[in-house]
């Protein structure tokens, strides 16, 4: 199992993950590509698109000059008071058109004489016959069923015009088999060989008779394949003079057509409006006020394309880009293609787009943050769509639209929710494992990135800072635990937030305290030059905020909490003692143990620093004023340490004594026990290990005694008493308190030297009456010894 650091500093999204996500995606648009729905998108989606852009561009193909088409429109089908033309009338069109000697002339239809009326058969016959003398190129359409179609003929396949070795070109020096390249050429298979065209009667007449398949997806079959040797033309494709396959790709006019998969090639459209205003109606070369007039209008080397179903009403409409649209205009696309060379190029590397654009997604989810997310979508599509939006306008080519972009977007989306959620986790741990620990501002820029918290452990110099609020324990005796609680958990709460203020870390809640330390940040991984400088700015504001609210707490008669403040600068390792899934990220050492003796040691109200801080901040010259020096018992060394210690209310002292009082009264520590003051000093002998003392007054649990240094509370001290004339000395002697341990409780400075409260230790009841007793007897003058109440733990 990975440990929580670990997963800390591992991506959100592993490679393995990102990869899988991008195989998932590219395996179901490769499943995709070959179904109706991919069919529909394109149509209905990509093609649109592109074409309405490229029409709005004005850079749609241009109809050929060489091309005139005429329509049996719904003026015509009035004229003629049918929609159909007679045989007469076809003949004498054709005959008509042919004198202009255009090129071709191409016809939108299959021809049937199964409309004819019998009493106009012999007038059809010789219109038919009168056909005979057409030299222009005529062509007509057939189709392919798979089914027998009642009531058709079938047009014969025996055509050199459908054999596909006739269209195989093979270079001279390149020896190859026709019918195996024709076996071989990509080309679209009818679905059955049953080829319907023009009435066999009539096909003697038309030059040429290809197939007008159109499938409704804006492409169109250059050559529908019957068998391994045999294929059906587009009938356009017979406007070609020379149509040829050269090394498997087809060419018209020297133009390669290029083709889908599939053997079906795209169609060039323009709109149908623009085909409108080039259509004109047939009736105009048929009636005779207008017949010449319109007829002149046809060039020889003309191509003459006449679309019989253009009214209104009829059903050969097929859906394009530009919606739905006569059939005639989608052929009328591919001949305008022809003669102007102007082909549409597919790329058929649809699954390469595919997988390309998934690792591009992945790639940048992997990367990029939210605002990057975000800007990846837009202008990653809107590049995608730019780039293809040109390359169909200006170049002719047709990329593939939508699915590269689903399969950009896709991954995308996936391995960034994925990235979003193990960042919300992680950033949530963080949150959990940090949270009052370090400045909002700084615990937000790591949630966001977890990675930049660096948990391994490293030795740096840092000020260390224990806060404690003295007696919560007595003070909770006295109060209901919700007051209690809620009050401590304020004040810590505002201590927090001044540590934060001057940049420390809160790296533990003691209970009733807190261990802080100054001059490393979690956020940039590395150290500052003014921690304890910023240490000490924090301890004394800590205490100037506090007293007042003591102060304030104490009129309300609501808890108050003095403080204790003990700050130490020194070398400490930084790192994770957590558990496998417990970050507990702390600071260790000496120098820690030594801040931590150094806040037990402070006054109430004060700061203690060690000597090391106060060198630091020394050459600033601001805390001179309320400075003093203090020596504390360190264990394992044998000498007391110096330490120095901060009274920020040196300039105050009523306010300290207000704050002391408040204190006292709040946790009922006024004293019951009597308390006696040495009349006779010169008559008592006190030594210690700190030096000479003088006895000042005395308690059933302790003395008060002026000593050469001002020692910090908790110090232990060895004591001898003795009396002028040594008689005191053997007293306690016989007793066993021929040296007593006695322990620091307070200490200050007053006008004659530093005046320390002690007590006893490890002295029985009936022992410390005794000392009492003789303290009496030695040092009152005439003054008698009671044995008093319940002694105190304190002394004053």
């Amino acid at each position: 199992m990975l440990s929580k650091v670990k997963w800390l500093q591992q991506p959100n999204v592993s490679h393995t993950w990102a990869l899988t996500s991008v195989l998932i995606w590219v395996g179901l648009l490769f499943a995709f590509q070959d179904t109706q729905i991919a069919s529909d998108v394109d149509n209905k989606i990509s093609l649109p698109s592109y074409f309405r852009l490229r029409h709005e561009l004005s850079k749609g193909p241009e109809l050929h000059k060489k091309i005139k088409v005429f329509g049996v429109d719904d003026s015509t089908v009035s004229w003629l008071k049918s929609p159909n033309l007679t045989m007469e009338q076809w003949s004498q069109l054709l005959l008509d058109i042919d004198r202009r000697k255009p090129k071709a002339i191409i016809i939108d239809a299959m021809f049937s004489i199964a409309n004819i009326p019998s009493d106009r058969v012999a007038e059809s016959q010789q219109a038919i016959e009168a056909m005979s003398a057409i030299e222009s190129r005529v062509i007509v359409g057939a189709f392919a069923a798979p089914k027998v179609v009642p009531f058709r003929q079938k047009i014969s396949l025996d055509n050199p015009a459908y054999e596909l070795k006739n269209y195989i070109h093979l270079p001279e020096n390149l020896y190859s088999d026709p019918e195996k390249v024709a076996r071989s050429l990509n080309l679209y298979p009818a679905r059955g060989g049953h080829i319907y065209g023009p009435d066999p009667v009539l096909r003697p007449y038309f030059k040429h008779v290809g197939q007008i398949l159109y499938s409704g997806n804006s492409r169109f079959i250059p050559f529908l394949r019957i068998d391994d040797t045999t294929a059906i033309p587009h009938f356009m494709i017979f406007a070609d003079d020379e149509p040829k396959f050269y090394k498997g790709k087809l060419y018209l006019r020297k133009a390669k057509i290029s083709t889908y998969e599939d053997g079906t090639a795209p169609i060039n459209f323009n709109s149908f409006r623009y085909y409108l205003g080039k259509t004109t109606a047939l009736r105009f070369l048929m009636e005779d006020r207008y017949k010449e007039k319109y007829l002149n209008l046809v060039n020889e080397g003309d191509y003459v394309y006449i679309i019989p179903a253009f009214y209104t009403g009829n059903t050969d409409f097929k859906q394009t880009p530009f919606g739905p649209m006569p059939a005639g205009y989608t052929h009328l696309s591919v001949l305008n293609s022809i003669l102007n060379q102007d082909w549409l190029v597919p790329i058929n590397y649809k699954r390469t787009f595919i997988v390309i654009a998934a690792c591009l997604g992945a790639a940048l989810a992997v990367k990029v943050n939210s605002i990057g997310f975000a800007l990846s979508i837009v202008v990653g599509l809107s590049a995608w769509v730019s780039i293809a939006m040109y390359l169909f306008a200006f170049k002719g080519l047709l990329v593939p639209l939508v699915f590269p972009a689903i399969s950009f977007i896709g991954p995308l989306i996936t391995i960034f929710v994925e990235k979003s959620r193990v960042a919300e986790k992680k950033s949530q741990y963080i949150r959990n494992a940090l949270e009052g620990s370090i400045r909002p501002r700084e615990l937000e820029t790591l949630a966001r990135e977890p990675n930049r918290v660096n948990f391994e452990a490293r030795e740096r110099v840092v000020t260390v800072m224990f806060i404690d609020v003295v007696g919560f324990s007595l003070l909770a005796e006295n109060q209901l635990p919700r007051i209690a609680f809620d009050s401590l958990k304020q004040t810590l709460s505002e201590i927090s937030r001044i540590v934060h203020e001057y940049g420390g870390i809160v790296n533990k809640n003691l209970g009733d305290g807190l261990l802080c330390f100054f001059g490393y940040s979690l956020e940039r991984d590395e150290t500052t030059f003014d921690h304890a400088e910023k240490a000490l700015e924090c301890a004394i504001k800590i205490q100037k905020e506090n007293v007042p609210k003591m102060l304030a707490a104490a009129e309300k008669k609501e808890p108050v909490h003095p403080l204790r403040i003990g700050i130490n600068t020194s070398s400490v390792y930084l790192g994770n003692l957590g558990t496998e899934n417990r970050i507990d990220f702390t600071v260790v050492g000496n120098g820690v143990n030594f801040a931590k003796r150094l806040e037990g040691a402070c006054e109430p109200h004060s700061v203690l620093m060690g000597g090391t801080t106060r060198e630091l901040v020394e050459p600033l010259g601001i805390y001179q004023d309320g400075l003093k020096k203090r020596l504390i018992e360190i264990k394992h060394h044998h000498e007391m340490v110096e330490s120095w210690e901060y009274d920020p209310y040196w300039d105050e002292l009523e306010m300290r004594v207000a704050a002391n009082n408040a204190y006292r009264s709040s946790t009922h520590q006024a004293r019951a026990e009597k308390r006696w003051r040495v009349d006779l000093p010169d008559n008592l002998i006190v030594t210690t290990n700190m030096g000479t003392g003088e006895l000042v007054n005395f308690s059933s649990t302790g003395l008060s005694i002026k000593l050469p240094s001002l020692l910090v509370k908790g110090a232990v001290l060895t004591l001898n008493l003795d009396s002028s004339d040594g008689r005191l000395k053997k007293k306690l002697e016989a007793q066993g308190l021929g040296t007593i341990s006695i322990e620091v409780r307070w200490g200050f400075q007053d006008n004659k030297g530093y005046l320390h409260g002690v007590r006893f230790r490890h002295v029985t009841t009936e022992q410390t009456m005794f000392v009492v007793e003789q303290l009496c007897k030695f040092g009152l003058a005439g003054q008698a010894w009671q044995k008093s109440g319940s002694p105190d733990d304190q002394a004053s």
